[in-house]
């Protein structure tokens, strides 16, 4: 690596001015205050921006602060693979046209979308669930909660439409829940599934 530099102080704890690095710096700590990255201006009371090649900050970021509650240490995205059951019943035939998951993780935040086409219900029985969530639910009190868009799906007299909840702690599983006038919520059953539903879902989670 080499560094040059114009201007700063030199001792146990190093100030440098106008520094052009080559190579990798590595450092415990480096502080950057109304300095330049590559032509962008950071420091001061303007947000910090960083323009250039993809960095790495393997033990995350703080962002508004320096607690714990403002460390951001993960994010990734993916797929995953939705898959339709029943509480009861068996696979039978059950199969799909379309079974495609995505999902953003932004700290111990999940949000998760799921297309399933079905062609073949199977021969499930009782309510309706789907695994494979990417993430396991950090507890009851933080289940899934989101919304859904259904085809070919029949509901009964006095059932209004249903969300995604998580089935708790743990669990990579959700129900569809029913929202039902003048009476409690109930899982969606599978009567109410044809080989041909359609479910478009879209959910926000906590995990560990």
């Amino acid at each position: 690596m080499t560094i040059r530099q114009q201007g700063g102080v030199f001792g146990r704890n190093p100030t440098f001015r106008d520094v052009d690095v080559e190579g990798d710096l590595t450092a415990a700590s480096v502080d950057i205050n109304g300095g330049t990255i590559d032509g962008t201006v950071i420091g001061g009371s303007t947000p910090a921006a960083i323009n250039g090649t993809t960095g790495s900050f393997s033990s995350g970021v703080y962002l508004g602060g320096t607690g714990s509650a403002n460390l951001l240490d993960d994010y990734e995205e993916g797929t995953w693979t939705p898959v339709y059951e029943g509480l009861a019943g068996s696979i039978g035939s059950t199969a799909y046209s379309t079974q495609v998951g995505r999902y953003t993780k932004i700290g111990r935040t999940v949000f998760a979308t799921a297309e399933i086409l079905l062609t073949n219900k199977g021969s499930w029985t009782s309510g309706v669930r789907f695994t494979g969530l990417p993430f396991t639910q950090i507890g009851a009190q933080e289940v899934a909660i989101g919304s859904v868009i259904l085809g070919n799906v029949d509901f009964a007299a006095g059932e209004l439409y249903c969300n995604p909840r998580g089935t708790g702690a743990s669990e990579d599983k959700f129900y569809l829940d029913i929202t039902r006038d003048n009476n409690d919520r109930q899982i969606l059953s599978t009567t109410a599934v044809a080989d041909n539903s359609i479910f478009y879902i879209n959910m926000i989670y906590t995990t560990t």
